[in-house]
C-alpha cells in the first residue's frame, strides 16, 4: 500500500515482480477509490441544499470554509428566479434573487 516503504531491490530483476504485484494492486485500489469521489470531496468546498430565496430578496449563508470562496455552482434549481452574488466575506455568503418568482437552489461554494 501507499503507506508502506518500497522494498530494497537487490537487483534489477526484482523490479518486474515489484511492479506487477505491489504497485499494480495499489494502483487498482487508488483508481477505484478516486472514481468514487464527487466534486465536494475533490475541492475544499461547502455545499448548501434547498435554499429558498423569495423574489427580490437576499439570503445569507454562513461560510463554513476557512477562506472566502471565489466561485459557486448552482447544482440544482427549482423556480425561474435569477440568482446573483452579493458580498462574500469570511463569515457570510450572500445570494440575491433578482427574479420575479421564488427560487429554491442547492449550491456549492469553492475556491
Amino acid at each position: 500500500m501507499i503507506t508502506k516503504n518500497p522494498p530494497k531491490l537487490s537487483s534489477s530483476s526484482n523490479i518486474a515482480p515489484y511492479l506487477q504485484n505491489d504497485l499494480w494492486s495499489w494502483m487498482k485500489d487508488i483508481s477505484s477509490g478516486l472514481l468514487r469521489l464527487d466534486l465536494v470531496e475533490n475541492f475544499q468546498a461547502q455545499r448548501v441544499n434547498n435554499i429558498v430565496i423569495p423574489p427580490g430578496e437576499e439570503v445569507r449563508i454562513t461560510n463554513s470554509l476557512p477562506f472566502i470562496p471565489t466561485a459557486r455552482i448552482i447544482v440544482r434549481q427549482t423556480g425561474n428566479g435569477l440568482v446573483t452574488d452579493g458580498v462574500w466575506d469570511i463569515q457570510i455568503l450572500r445570494l440575491f434573487n433578482n427574479g420575479a418568482v421564488p427560487v429554491t437552489i442547492s449550491v456549492i461554494f469553492f475556491r
